[in-house]
């Protein structure tokens, strides 16, 4: 019986002392890991602290980037700016050039078209004063072949006269016959007066439009 009872206690210390060494090698296991984590986290720290320390050089450098970077894209800027300015100047400058050279082709047209309208007016004139000096030429031209008739008339009636005189006196004719040839005479007479008259009047008119034309043609 006491053999039993010392079995069951050293069972009892032997159980107790495996819950304790199991307890121990767990709360020793526990610990490690708890340690190993803590540095792993300090080692972290560490890295990330090296990290956010300020190095001034390359601080410097960062900030030199930085100001060239922003100092070109405000150049771009710039040069896009007076670039577009230089464009639209330029182009207001083409703009005006085009209007003055527009202008200067209107005005170019309109003294063509004067001068053309011009030309055309004295070709019309002097076409209207040739053909008028023709006119007047073949007038005068007639008037002469006119004149030249009563001249004719005039000398035949100058003869018939003298035959009238020379039957006077030889009486070879009436006086019945005499009167007759002279009432012929003096009715050929007065027509040869009038057609005469008529002629110096067409050759004053004709004189008139020639010393006209004449005028135009010197004027021109």
């Amino acid at each position: 019986m006491k053999n039993m009872k010392y079995i069951l206690i050293v069972i009892a210390i032997l159980v107790s002392a495996g819950s304790y060494t199991a307890s121990a090698q767990d709360s020793s296991g526990k610990v490690d890991a708890s340690m190993k984590d803590k540095q792993e986290e300090l080692q972290k720290q560490k890295k990330d602290d090296s990290k956010k320390v300020v190095n001034p050089d390359k601080e410097r450098e960062k900030k030199k980037r930085e100001d060239k970077k922003k100092q070109t894209i405000s150049d771009t800027k710039k040069k896009a700016s007076s670039a577009n300015k230089a464009g639209r100047e330029e182009s207001a400058k083409k703009m005006k050039e085009d209007a003055e050279m527009k202008k200067i082709r209107a005005a170019e047209e309109k003294e063509k078209k004067e001068k053309a309208i011009k030309q055309k007016g004295k070709d019309y004139g002097k076409n209207k004063a040739a053909s008028a000096k023709a006119r007047i030429d073949k007038k005068a031209s007639e008037l002469t072949m006119h004149q030249d008739r009563v001249d004719n008339a005039r000398k035949r009636v100058a003869a018939a006269k003298e035959r009238l005189e020379a039957a006077k006196a030889d009486n070879s004719l009436s006086a019945e016959e005499i009167k007759k040839k002279e009432e012929k005479i003096a009715r050929v007479e007065a027509n040869i007066a009038k057609l005469e008259a008529s002629i110096n009047m067409a050759k004053e008119k004709t004189a008139k439009q020639k010393q006209e034309l004449n005028s135009i043609y010197d004027k021109n």
